[in-house]
């Protein structure tokens, strides 16, 4: 076994390594507690590398492969203590990354490991500490994307902690492909990286797959060419499966991949019908997706249901980190300070709005409905504020059912959003049944910033059914329920006293669980718990995971 002194002995003379101030037999290093995982298979050169202790030998890929194979994963006790000579200039880079463990941790691993030596620098970081982090996103800075605003937030507020932060995004807007940004730049303490690839836009399922397929491509060989040992390397869902096309090449060299997941797919595809007609490329995907999590260092959520659902499906490492939004630049605006009020016509009239993506995980048919049966309410209006693939059936049937009582308005530059989402008295926020498990509506976030109750059209033991009725800042409804939603919006037109203290109770709620600060401490937790393990680089398939 690899934890017997004599497992070595009596096969061949034990070497020693000449770099310990006592010279100590490799196989005495094996009953010192060094893990090895091998028995019979010593390396021809023993060598302390300037990351800790790794064997290589003449053929050193050759062997490696060898030794993971014969291996499988043990756990093996670090030693307490050790004495080590310095060598040289080589020292590691501050970060995690090398065959180093510290005393009273025991680590999983697939190369021999030794502790690190008083006077040497310890590249295990503490939770707090800084860290070389790389996020991955489609768009970033300064698209508006719902994902965009969430990853750049998240980025600017590491920077703005001492962390060094990479993006790897790509060159143009979510909605602008005639926008081509700069392929380098640093904004905000941050170096964004925006990598080559086609820009046929959202307009046609082929178009977008290509250039999901081409971002993957460039994402994968920047990762490969630029990730450092060490490095938190954040994959956002943005294109799907960027977990699985990216995790190899931050594995080669030597990084931790994290997924930010904030959509799952194919699950959300498959629900939409989209792989109706390609069943078992829809399970192939599901089967590559979920290997990747689980050699992946960690994945964060938004919410609970989407982390049970992961935990059945075989990930055994999961964090809840539930979005936020920024309650500086969001806030609640009243309505005469409220300047879109008065450019778009709506004065005193009870608004009752829609702000975001009108995507297909999203339902309009209640809301459309309810306002067919309210259009002869003079007092009541419906602003839906936003883009999408269903926008223009949006605008088909405003137009075939004669809503005039319907207003629609495009995306809001950044420094509009404290308007725009201050203006409705009450916002509606939709999301398929089906699709709870899978997306969370991250616009929720914003209304509560904006101090705005809430009417979700949903599950009604959804997550955000079941924050709006627990903190009561709004009512829910079932999607086709129009009986319902109508009575919702005629309940807090008719009841201005309850509405105010609504939305007073959501700008609460913020304060105290989603802002910014809050969410960001959160996501550190999490990722630091990675951040100060000592992880070997690893070789492709293998990981090493704290214990």
């Amino acid at each position: 076994m690899p934890g017997n002194p004599d497992s070595l002995a009596g096969k061949r003379k034990p070497r020693e390594c000449t770099h310990l101030a006592t010279p100590v037999s490799l196989s005495r290093l094996h009953g010192f507690g060094v893990a090895s995982p091998l028995s019979d298979c010593a390396p021809r050169e023993p060598c302390c590398a300037s990351l800790g202790w790794r064997f290589f030998s003449r053929e050193p890929a050759k062997w490696e492969k060898h030794h993971l194979r014969r291996a499988g994963r043990k756990e093996y006790p670090a030693p307490a203590t050790s004495r080590m000579r310095p060598m040289g200039r080589r020292q590691p880079p501050y970060g995690v990354g090398g065959n180093i463990c510290t005393p009273g941790l025991s680590f999983s691993v697939s190369c021999p490991v030794v502790p690190v030596a008083a006077g040497f620098r310890d590249v295990s970081r503490a939770a707090g500490s800084s860290m070389r982090i790389v996020i991955a996103n489609r768009y970033f800075y300064p698209d508006q994307s719902a994902t965009s605003r969430m990853v750049s937030g998240l980025a600017f507020q590491l920077a703005r902690r001492g962390h060094t932060v990479h993006a790897v995004a790509s060159r143009r807007h979510h909605n602008r492909t005639d926008i081509v940004l700069p392929a380098s730049e640093t904004v905000n303490g941050v170096h964004i990286h925006r990598v080559a690839g086609s820009a046929f836009g959202r307009g046609k399922l082929i178009g977008r797959a290509i250039d999901y397929l081409s971002f993957h491509a460039s994402a994968a060989w920047w990762m490969l060419t630029a990730t450092r040992s060490g490095d938190v390397c954040v994959l956002c869902t943005d294109p799907p499966m960027l977990s699985a096309t990216a995790r190899l090449p931050i594995a080669l060299r030597g990084g931790i991949p994290v997924n930010w997941v904030m959509d799952l797919f194919p699950e959300t595809a498959i629900e939409l019908g989209m792989f109706s007609r390609f069943p078992r490329l829809a399970a192939f995907a599901q089967r590559l997706r979920n290997r990747a999590h689980r050699k992946s260092g960690l994945t964060i959520c938004p919410t609970g249901s989407m982390a049970r659902y992961l935990v059945a499906c075989g990930e055994d490492k999961t964090a809840i980190v539930h979005h936020w939004s920024d309650g500086n630049e969001i806030r609640p605006v009243d309505r005469a300070e409220n300047p879109l009020r008065r450019s778009w016509g709506l004065g005193e009239r009870f608004v009752v709005g829609y702000s975001g993506n009108f995507g297909r995980a999203h339902e309009f048919a209640t809301l459309l409905d309810a306002a067919e049966r309210l259009r002869d309410e003079p007092n009541i209006r419906f602003l839906l504020i936003g883009e999408g693939q269903q926008r223009r059936h949006v605008e088909d049937e405003v137009a075939r059912r004669n809503l005039t009582n319907v207003e629609l308005q495009p995306f809001q530059p950044s420094e509009a959003l404290p308007f725009s989402l201050s203006l409705p008295d009450v916002h509606i926020v939709s999301l398929l049944p089906a699709l709870e498990h899978c997306v969370i509506p991250s616009k929720f976030y914003g209304v509560l910033a904006a101090g705005r109750p809430t009417i979700f059209v949903g599950a009604q033991d959804g997550e955000v059914a079941t924050v709006v009725g627990r903190h009561g800042c709004g009512e829910s409804v079932e999607p086709g329920d129009v009986d319902g939603l109508v009575a919702s919006i005629t309940g807090m037109a008719n009841d201005p006293a309850r509405c105010a203290a609504m939305g007073h109770a959501a700008r609460r709620l913020f304060e105290s669980e989603y802002t910014m600060p809050i969410g960001v401490d959160a996501w550190l937790a999490a990722v630091s718990g990675l951040a100060s393990e000592a992880t070997p680089v690893l070789a492709p398939g293998r990981r090493a995971t704290a214990t």
